[in-house]
């Protein structure tokens, strides 16, 4: 059984509750799970219409308080639907219970052209 810490509610009540286990069990019982979907990923985002991605930059710059040129908003509408196809090929990826982030991503150089 879990041990039992004592907290004082909002009403000044005390009230019995499981104590939170360390991050460091939480992470061991996370590696010995079996195989299953991770909880982050879901089913794969579908390709985003032209009137969608024009409704999500706008939303996004009024969210921000950012205003968009009109003669910037081309190239912004262009760039999302550029980085919306990234993010569709990254999600296409399948990923396994064991798979973790990279600790530091280091680009290298792309080879150069032999003659």
């Amino acid at each position: 059984m879990a041990p039992k810490t004592s907290r004082i509610s909002v009403a000044g009540a005390a009230s019995s509750s499981p104590a939170r286990p360390s991050p460091s069990v939480i992470h061991e019982q996370h590696q010995e799970a079996g195989p299953r979907d991770p909880p982050a990923r879901g089913q794969a985002m579908s390709a985003m219409t032209p009137a969608q991605i024009e409704r999500y930059v706008e939303a996004a710059a009024a969210a921000l308080n950012l205003r968009v040129r009109p003669d910037h908003r081309a190239g912004v509408l262009c760039y999302f639907a550029l980085a919306a196809e990234f993010a569709a090929v990254v999600e296409a990826v399948p990923l396994g219970a064991h798979d973790e982030p990279a600790v530091n991503f280091t680009p290298v150089a792309p080879p150069e052209p032999q003659e």
